[in-house]
């Protein structure tokens, strides 16, 4: 609310007041009514000083509070950062364990096999990694072509090597295996395992081609 309007009805008031005291007298005192007006005046200018002072000039420049920073403590709530955990990793084969195929010893592929014959397939191959292969490394099967479904369906257990092989030395590897009935090309491959479970080296390959009357 504007305070000068209040200041303004108490000057009239007293201008009225003092008029009709002075209405009293026959002759106004000019000297007076100055004396009153002026220090009327005067009350008036104080009281509009003390009141724009107190709530301040319309061209005032408003102050800025400084900005919000993120103190070192505080973390954000979302990163675009990855978080980076530390995983175990298991051992790998490829840290000490490898090994290369060197030759066929029996049944090179493109063979031409029996229907239905049991057969041994050898291959030479040699510890061309860092750790010496124990008896628990072992040849495991890996996988077959479509059409040959009694491998898919009855896996071939794995063949353990009989002597420990050292790195640089040449071991024979060897499955047995019963081919199809079924006239076709057959394929399948085979892999070493270490001690751990884990496959490693080069992976060794059987090819066939069924033909003929199946063996009784």
């Amino acid at each position: 609310m504007n305070l000068r309007y209040p200041l303004i009805l108490m000057v009239a008031s007293a201008l009225i007041l003092l008029s009709a005291c002075g209405s009293q007298t026959s002759t106004p005192d000019p000297a007076s009514e100055a004396a009153i007006y002026t220090q009327a005046a005067e009350t008036v200018g104080a009281k509009l000083t003390l009141t724009a002072a107190f709530k301040g000039t319309a061209t005032s420049t408003p102050t800025l509070l400084p900005s919000a920073t993120l103190s070192v403590t505080e973390t954000p709530l979302i990163s675009s950062t990855p978080v980076s955990t530390n995983t175990t990793v298991p051992p790998t084969q490829g840290s000490c364990d490898d090994m290369a195929y060197v030759s066929d010893v029996t049944i090179a592929d493109g063979s031409l096999i029996s229907p239905g014959s049991q057969f041994i397939k050898t291959w030479r191959v040699k510890n061309t990694g860092q750790c010496t292969w124990s008896t628990a490394y072992h040849l495991v099967y890996g996988w077959a072509s479509d059409n040959w479904t009694a491998i898919k369906t009855f896996p071939p257990a794995a063949v353990y090597l009989t002597q420990s092989v050292a790195p640089g030395e040449e071991v024979e590897v060897s499955m047995t295996l019963t081919a199809p009935t079924g006239s076709n090309t057959y394929s399948a491959s085979f892999r070493l395992q270490n001690a751990n479970g884990y496959n490693f080296g080069t992976i060794l390959t059987l090819l066939f081609e069924v033909k003929g009357t199946p063996t009784p």
